[in-house]
């Protein structure tokens, strides 16, 4: 028997594999649109009671669509969120965040071993295609 190499998955013979493929017709190739749709398709949609005023207020908003955010997750004790920014873009790229479902106590930038103290109103930098990890104090 042939070796499998480690992590590699093995379908029996014979089993049914589904593919699902999303086609976007575009012109020239825009990386933020082409992040957004990607994103549009994988993630589930939010749902509201019908009952109930839907006006949603999301924790965080960008003001520049070549950067978006990769990870948002909260703490296991709901006093932090983890949020990771990522640069669609090959230049170096600045973006500021508001929030509007209230402003967190304090922001760290950086991973877990080395966290410098940023304002909440800074403007943050990222490098092209690049990834920046904070996190959020409520």
């Amino acid at each position: 028997m042939a070796s499998v190499p480690r992590g590699a998955e093995v379908f029996p013979r014979g089993s049914i594999v589904t593919f699902r493929y999303r086609i976007l017709p575009h012109g020239a190739y825009y990386a933020a649109a082409a992040n957004r749709f990607g994103m549009e398709q994988a993630q589930p949609l939010a749902h509201v009671a019908a009952n109930v005023n839907p006006a949603l207020r999301p924790l965080v908003v960008l003001d520049n669509e070549r950067v978006s955010v990769s990870i948002l997750k909260p703490s296991a004790d709901g006093k932090e969120v983890t949020l990771r920014l990522r640069s669609l873009s090959e230049k170096p790229e600045t973006v500021q965040l508001a929030f509007p479902a209230g402003a967190p106590q304090a922001v760290h930038a950086g991973g877990a071993e080395n966290l410098s103290s940023v304002k909440a109103d800074d403007p943050v930098s990222l490098l092209p295609y690049g990834v920046v990890t904070l996190r959020l104090e409520f």
